[in-house]
């Protein structure tokens, strides 16, 4: 007897599973609780009930979609040995002239055993991951001056070996400063008794910078893209403001060998250079530097703003750039929270639903690059002369990089795993034309971030099919179960009423729902 699959036509069989995918999304989406012996942690009071009354919830996607037009990024080689090509425009990214989603999260190689890379590689490409961005600590490598180490957990050339031989793709993020909670930001102690002027175009801070740089580059020979190795990108220095600053470590870069399709920046802070860099974002539901609640609560927010929030303290009076600049690069990001560290005087609590929830809030936003910071844990290794994690002012632990996240220190799988899993499934089947969709928004959106009494919700689509997303919570505030609510959203060429009765959205749940959608010729006006 056949297998039950092989029964199925394609179209069905992906829209079965599709289905099944969003039924999960949903079936997820129970409010989290916080359970302890400490009776002043009780329980939060069942969220109220409020009734739409305005009628139908209404979206107009009529209107002209603006053609994807060349990105400035200025690339390296784009073609490999093999033929294959990987370039972007300002929609999305492209691989071999077709739309593609790179699914990226960090995994530190500095911070885990050696002989336990593979495994762990193989265990987040089955969490539905293409790509890996990984640090090189500056201090981990040259901590006594002129000494590098590259041995052991600091092999970045096996590390990237392991990549191209499970078939990931890699972004080098190269510094010289990361920060990532290592000591001075990864700048090593002996640069301090230097009278180099870091992170500037000073002679002498550039010149320490290159020699780095000459030494990751014999660590990359071979295993670039253009040599048909993994690593396809390399990023400049970390949350720096500098324009000038970056485009030099581009060319400095590029001056000892580093030859990749993508450079790119972190670009939450500003400071976006016009051409030359690709500025990638990202969010965090929670964190353990004191931002308020107030600007994490707009990562719960269905908009077309990349800079949302403030992802550091030192970010507080950022110069966020014009839309018009970032509408030239494809929507990206490197920083996506799967967790959060906890420090001594500022405990935090990951829950896997708002991580999920504030995931997918980024896709229905026009994300093309789903980055997560930290996809999985570690240990920080042991200095010669000094501890080597950060002396922040909300301490943090000594050794333990565990982030809470999908994949913890030790390699243990946490919750989010799975349902951020599901979205990266998702991505697989339907990227292609998921990635030229772009993002349209309700005539009535919330008033600001205490408004909980109206329904937050998009549509992401092409002008005739897409998909609706919405979402119905919020960081550290219960929001309301939403009654009698449909949909109506108006096409070029049809009007879905969506679903065809009122339902209600619970508090606590997210998802996403197909419209239009093409299965081989037959389409599904809608699911749910």
């Amino acid at each position: 007897m056949k297998h039950p699959k092989h029964l199925m036509s394609g179209s069905v069989f992906v829209i079965v599973s599709f289905l099944t995918a969003v039924v999960c999304l949903v079936a997820h989406a129970q409010p989290s609780r916080i359970s302890s012996d400490d009776p002043t942690m009780s329980d939060p009071a069942p969220a109220p009930i409020v009734i739409n009354e305005s009628g139908l919830l209404t979206l107009n996607m009529t209107g002209e979609i603006a053609p994807a037009t060349p990105s400035p990024i200025e690339p390296g080689t784009t073609t490999n040995r093999e033929g294959h090509t990987l370039t972007c425009d300002s929609r999305s990214f492209l691989l071999d002239g077709k739309p593609w989603i790179p699914i990226v999260g960090e995994f530190q190689y500095s911070r885990y055993p050696e002989e336990e890379w593979r495994d762990e590689l193989l265990k987040m490409k089955a969490g539905g991951l293409n790509a890996i961005t990984t640090y090189v600590f500056w201090i981990h490598h040259e901590e006594e001056e002129g000494v590098f180490d590259w041995s052991g957990r600091r092999s970045l050339r096996r590390f990237l070996e392991l990549c191209k031989e499970v078939d990931l793709k890699a972004i080098v993020r190269m510094g010289p400063w990361d920060h990532g909670e290592v000591r001075n930001g990864g700048f090593p102690d002996w640069l301090s008794k230097t009278n180099a002027n870091g992170r500037t175009t000073d002679p002498v801070f550039m010149k320490y910078a290159g020699r780095l740089f000459k030494e990751i580059s014999r660590q990359l020979k071979g295993l670039l893209w253009k040599d048909g190795g993994p690593v396809v990108g390399v990023q400049m220095d970390n949350e720096s403001t500098d324009g000038t600053y970056l485009l030099a470590l581009k060319k400095l870069a590029q001056s000892v060998g580093v030859d990749v399709p993508f450079y790119v920046m972190t670009g939450w802070q500003g400071g976006i250079p016009e051409s030359g860099l690709l500025p990638l974002f990202g969010g965090y539901a929670d964190c353990f530097w004191g931002s308020s609640d107030e600007e994490l609560r707009k990562e719960f927010f269905f908009t077309d703003v990349r800079i949302m929030n403030n992802l550091g303290a030192q970010m507080n009076a950022i110069n966020v750039p014009g839309e018009k600049l970032l509408a030239r690069f494809p929507y990206a990001c490197v920083e996506i929270g799967p967790g959060m560290m906890s420090g001594y005087n500022a405990r935090v609590k990951s829950i896997p639903d708002e991580v999920a929830a504030m995931a997918l809030v980024k896709l229905a936003n026009g994300n093309n690059m789903p980055g997560y910071y930290v996809y999985h844990g570690g240990l920080n290794p042991d200095g010669k002369h000094s501890y080597l994690h950060e002396a922040h002012p909300c301490q943090l632990p000594t050794k333990d990089y565990d982030f809470q996240t999908a994949l913890g220190t030790y390699g243990q799988v946490r919750p989010q795993y799975g349902l951020l899993r599901q979205q990266h499934l998702f991505l697989e089947s339907f990227g292609q034309s998921f990635a030229r969709m772009v993002p349209f928004f309700p005539d009535h959106k919330p008033a600001g971030i205490d408004d909980a009494a109206t329904v937050r919700w998009n549509v992401r689509a092409d002008g005739r099919r897409g998909f609706l997303f919405f979402t119905n919570r919020q960081n550290k505030k219960a929001m309301p179960t939403h009654a009698n609510v449909q949909f109506s959203i108006m096409g070029k060429d049809r009007r879905w009423l969506v679903p065809n009765a009122p339902i209600s959205i619970p508090s606590g749940s997210y998802g996403m729902w197909p419209i239009g959608l093409d299965c081989d010729g037959v389409e599904l006006e809608y699911a749910t």
